[in-house]
């Protein structure tokens, strides 16, 4: 359970609290706050848009502990989820309740908008309201090293906020910056004494000095080659293993300190980490830029015909941000690039991209970039009657990034996408995916061939509905779960992945990719089902895959069901079993480790293994958050 809390303001206050279906079997949920049941939803037809509420009684700056528990067609009842704990943000939080209105001030709109940020700052915190009408800057409106400070319109169909010069003429460029909020980072004097493994929350260190439990830390440990492609990598002695999921290329993780022991000198985080460091990984401490906002309007391009590139909102970084209901319009390059730490978004609209066009690389409408803790709730991008977008949501060198409850409509290249750079542990789930034909990559598409390999993920409950691909992968792309996912009308493969044979990597796990493909129902697809193998990757291709589940899925294809590419030296160590549908089948000679079992086929050879990647959560997602 995740609770995001909407806009300060009093007249558009809400809490939406989203959920995972953690068992398919459940028909409703209860909703319970503070131990009070204050919903109860039903599960019916397509369960993706069932498992969120939004709680519109909510009291301003209250503290409430969310829950939720399933319900079973025989009258029972699931125990309760574990919390989430959330503070209902108001304008009292706020810079004690101070509010600036900008034009009260004088001089062009971005002048007046700059001294009503610049009051906001110097008070210590506040809202600066803009009115109901459109405002042109003459330059970036910059909100610098500020804390609590929220920029709030009147609503997004009221206030718009465009610019009034060009955008940048390169597609790949920073673009024309329309708000940017900056913050303040110090790099400390701290150095662990023992190195960080995955999963630790609890660091050594040689001191405790300047640090304090609420602060944010950020871990970036570049390698010697930045951006390199992998043969670079390699040269420069930098660890790429997906096959045991240590690829040190790109360490980078940020987190929040909950607790200092000065006597054992340890700090321990809120989460845990998502990569390795040594103990030679600075410390930068992220001083400013804390409790910011942007809500209730429109930032924009100049027109929908826009041919420049602008990036409409920049945080560089920012943390505990709230972006609510907010609409993005002819960017050309990026609606919002988020770093930082805790980075929420919560019902954005963002219709039409790309006015300009939609060729060209680098415009990703959401660019997480940098980020932990990244949350997308309850937004909606493109529109079903035009495929003028690229690139919603791409995530690089993020961790924990959550997208849930939104619609995701026509698009050239793809809805999401964890497009390496050292990204971990996402979770795509209860969304509506229909990006349509054109979208060359795929509904979900994880990894890069330049920057590297994606995953852990989840990618579980959503509704994919008339893609060319449904899910597809570059890469090694490893732990990926796709679980309990409704896939139709697919145009060519509806799941799609393959592996390699990397430099640092053992020979028996070259092509291990662990993946979990599992009661999904694939209806009317014109191509094949679930296809994995063959050596496309550019760097270092493997002809095969191994170590990969797939179970209980409804498969109903035109093609062949599932295709296992590689012959069985190659492609090896699947469990296959329980699959009906469409009953043709392509796979290399069963051998020993091999399970395959209860398929539309008829065949049945071996024993079903244990694993310990097929979980279908992370272990962290059962703490008390929030």
């Amino acid at each position: 359970m995740v609770a995001t809390s909407g806009p300060t303001d009093p007249n558009a206050r809400y809490v939406l609290v989203t959920w995972d279906r953690s068992d398919p079997a459940a028909t409703g949920y209860q909703v319970v706050r503070d131990g009070v049941v204050v919903k109860t939803t039903t599960v019916s037809g397509d369960p993706w848009d069932d498992l969120s509420f939004t709680d519109a009684t909510v009291v301003p700056s209250a503290t409430y502990l969310y829950q939720v528990r399933a319900l079973f067609g025989d009258g029972t009842t699931s125990a309760l989820s574990p919390a989430f704990r959330i503070h209902v943000r108001s304008t009292a939080d706020v810079g004690s309740g101070r509010t600036f209105e900008v034009d009260t001030y004088s001089g062009t709109d971005r002048e007046r908008a700059q001294a009503a940020v610049a009051a906001a700052t110097s008070a210590g915190g506040g809202v600066v309201v803009f009115g109901a009408r459109t405002y042109t800057f003459d330059a970036p409106l910059r909100v610098d090293s500020a804390d609590n400070v929220v920029l709030r319109g009147a609503g997004s169909d009221r206030t718009f906020l465009q610019p009034g010069f060009a955008g940048e003429s390169a597609t790949c460029g920073s673009g024309g910056q329309l708000v940017v909020f900056t913050g303040r980072q110090t790099k400390l004097a701290i150095q662990l004494t023992s190195p960080v493994a995955v999963g630790e929350r609890t660091l050594k260190v040689d001191s405790t000095s300047g640090l304090a439990a609420g602060q944010r830390i950020i871990f970036y440990e570049s390698p010697p080659v930045n951006d390199a492609d992998p043969w670079q990598m390699e040269t420069a002695g930098v660890m790429q293993d997906p096959g045991t999921g240590r690829d040190e290329r790109h360490r980078w993780d940020a987190g929040q300190i909950v607790a200092i022991d000065t006597t054992a000198k340890t700090v321990t985080f809120e989460q845990p980490f998502s990569q390795s460091f040594t103990t030679a990984v600075p410390w930068t401490r992220l001083d400013k830029g804390n409790g910011n906002g942007i809500e209730r309007l429109t930032v924009q391009g100049r027109s929908s015909t826009e041919t420049t590139h602008y990036r409409l909102v920049d945080l560089i970084p920012q943390a505990d941000f709230t972006m609510a209901d907010v609409q993005g319009r002819w960017a050309n390059r990026n609606y919002v690039r988020a770093s930082g730490y805790d980075i929420r978004v919560v019902g954005f609209k963002g219709p039409l991209g790309d006015p300009g066009g939609t060729d060209g690389s680098c415009k990703y409408k959401f660019s997480v970039w940098r980020a932990t803790n990244f949350t997308f709730v309850g937004g909606e991008m493109g529109e079903p009657t035009h495929n003028q977008n690229t690139s919603f949501i791409t995530t690089q060198r993020a961790q924990r990034t959550l997208v849930r409850a939104s619609k995701f409509w026509g698009n050239r290249t793809y809805a999401f996408n964890e497009h390496g750079l050292g990204s971990r542990h996402f979770i795509f789930e209860n969304n509506f995916v229909a990006v349509g034909p054109n979208a060359e990559k795929a509904g979900v598409f994880v990894g890069n061939s330049s920057f590297g390999f994606a995953g852990p993920g989840i990618i579980r409950n959503n509704t994919f509905s008339g893609n060319r691909r449904d899910i597809s992968m570059q890469e090694n792309s490893y732990e990926l779960r796709i679980l309990d996912n409704i896939m139709r009308n697919t145009g060519d493969r509806v799941i799609s992945g393959y592996g390699w044979a990397g430099p640092d990597t053992s020979t028996d796990l070259y092509g291990s990719i662990r993946w979990t493909i599992a009661r999904n129902r694939i209806e009317g697809a014109q191509g094949d089902g679930i296809v994995l193998g063959e050596a496309s990757s550019p760097w270092y291709p493997y002809p095969g895959v191994k170590d990969v589940i797939i179970s209980t899925n409804q498969i109903g294809v035109r093609g062949t069901a599932i295709r296992l590419l590689g012959t069985s030296t190659a492609t090896k160590r699947f469990q296959v079993s329980n699959n009906g549908g469409t009953n043709t089948y392509v796979r290399p000679e069963l051998v020993a480790g091999d399970f395959w079992h209860g398929n539309a086929d008829g065949t049945s050879f071996g024993t079903a293994t244990s694993t310990s990647w097929s979980a279908p959560y992370f272990s962290w997602e059962a703490r008390d958050r929030g």
